[in-house]
């Protein structure tokens, strides 16, 4: 966020947020600066806006020379001792508009910003730019630059649209970055959105996109997250930018203004920022100023309602300097991007592992994963990806309750998960009645056959142990309390003197 002049002066303001989970600074990141983009060099004489400062002549013609080198790329940062790596970019970038005093046009100025020189050639009138300038047609510059992920070029003022002139004004009240699959995971601390800005100075707000439509616009969100300006972490790059404006009868960018060299920062913001629980599909995050009001996914849907989008943002509040999105980051192999159709069934003591995957063709082999807690898993199997969406395995040492997951890995190197599915051991030596079944408060518990349980445990249906009992090697029958758990599955474990394990499934209404 800056105020144009000759020096660019940061106001920060920080407003009580609406979810208050820390959000992570980036502190160390590693970036490619050889980016090579589609189309080559070119070069145009243009001649400036009207409105110009800051170095560049009013109306004065540029020769602005484009080239598609040079652009700085995040691919990864650390974290904790943890490595992340980008998973994917976005498939769209959607800005939302709202008439203002201001742009009453609804929606036709464009500026974005791109790393230049430090200072501006006025006796021979080039402005060659050292990055990849975007060359769009129908003038969706923004959309563009604000979807590659390059971090050295972006838009200024973003959610600004009160302002004494047509400086630093617009009419941006929401900004959607789409990822039209949808990604879900169990690891909801080792997934999330590198959000990057020049300056490093600016608050915002942010929401989850939990639901889409077919043409990818949203409709639900998570909770809304307020960011406050120190939650940006160290000095990513150092760049001057040159500012490029299009107003409603331009037909191209026009050179506007030279911002001095600022910091360009980031936030990393986890899913378990956004209020996102287990396996919930993510589809993209939204942006807005810091001064909304929305809280509920009805009031963010209505971005024209001044009630919960200002149309006052002042630049303390709306004057996120955006940088490009650089993307969705995960580490511990735990994006799930498929929800394949997976299934276990009990065949003779055995467990058989059905599982049905539509991207198949991608695909080169599957890992089945195996684990008793939960937590940790282990390659059981492999079994390679052939002609076919349906695969199926089976594990001949099945002997204790447990759970599966499928890891495909692709052809690229890439990889997705499956959902985690719970096998219930029903094969272990004994016999044990319980009723009733569903149940209200007390479950019934009789023990039959010649090895006898030593403890029970109730699992919830996410692997949780909800309570744990010894029992009495000469125990026939007991009853257990359970009216103080939830409503919803669990799993009685019984584990007898041999460490054989035997679960039942039970309701508890």
């Amino acid at each position: 966020m800056k105020t144009y002049s000759v020096i660019c002066i940061a106001i920060c303001m920080v407003l009580t947020p609406v979810t208050t989970i820390a959000q992570i600074p980036i502190n160390s990141v590693s970036t490619v600066s050889t980016v090579v983009v589609s189309g080559g060099t070119a070069s145009q004489s243009i001649a400036a806006h009207s409105g110009s400062v800051n170095g560049v002549l009013p109306s004065t013609s540029y020769t602005v020379g484009y080239n598609n080198t040079g652009n700085v790329d995040i691919v990864g940062f650390s974290m904790s001792g943890k490595s992340y790596v980008r998973f994917s970019y976005f498939d769209t970038v959607i800005l939302r508009r709202v008439s203002n005093a201001w742009e009453t046009t609804g929606g036709n100025k464009q500026h974005i910003y791109c790393q230049g020189p430090s200072s501006i050639d006025n006796v021979t009138f080039k402005m060659n730019f050292p990055i990849a300038f975007p060359q769009v047609s129908g003038y969706s510059y923004m959309e563009r630059v604000m979807k590659e992920g390059y971090i050295n070029r972006g838009s200024d003022n973003v959610f600004n649209n009160d302002a004494g002139s047509d400086l630093t004004h617009n009419n941006i009240e929401r900004v959607d970055f789409v990822y039209k699959t949808g990604i879900a995971t169990t690891g909801l601390t080792s997934a999330g959105f590198v959000i990057a800005e020049r300056g490093g100075n600016d608050p915002f707000k942010i929401a989850a996109i939990t639901g889409i439509d077919v043409n990818g616009n949203p409709t639900s969100f998570g909770p809304v997250l307020s960011v406050a300006a120190s939650a940006y972490g160290s000095v990513i790059m150092n760049a001057s930018t040159y500012v490029m404006r299009k107003d409603a009868g331009d037909n191209a960018l026009r050179p506007f203004s030279l911002v001095p060299t600022q910091a360009i920062k980031s936030v990393f913001i986890r899913f378990s920022d956004l209020g996102i629980t287990a396996m919930q599909k993510v589809y993209g995050y939204a942006l807005m100023g810091n001064d909304v009001t929305a809280t509920t996914s009805a009031q963010l849907l209505n971005y024209t309602n001044n009630t919960y989008f200002p149309r006052t943002t002042t630049n303390a509040d709306g004057g996120m300097d955006m940088a490009s999105a650089p993307g969705i980051f995960h580490t511990d192999l735990i994006l799930d991007v498929k929800f394949l159709d997976l299934t276990t069934q009990n065949k003779n003591c055995e467990q058989f592992i059905q599982w049905k995957d539509d991207d198949y063709q991608k695909v080169r082999e599957y890992q089945v994963e195996k684990s008793l807690d939960r937590e940790n898993f282990e390659k059981l199997a492999i079994v390679e990806a052939g002609q076919s969406a349906l695969y199926n395995y089976t594990d001949k040492s099945f002997k204790a309750s447990s759970y599966y997951r499928i890891k495909a890995i692709l052809l690229n190197g890439n990889y997705y998960y499956s959902s985690i599915i719970f096998a219930a051991n029903t094969c272990s030596a004994g016999s044990v009645t319980l009723y009733p079944n569903p149940v209200q408060d007390k479950v019934n518990i009789n023990f039959g056959g010649l090895v006898k349980t030593n403890q029970i445990s109730i699992i919830s249906a996410d692997g949780k142990e909800c309570g744990r009992w010894a029992v009495n090697s000469n125990t026939q029958a007991l009853q257990l309390d359970i009216s103080r758990l939830p409503r919803g599955q669990y799993f009685i474990k019984f584990i007898d003197m041999n460490s054989m394990q035997k679960t039942y499934p039970i309701i508890k209404q």
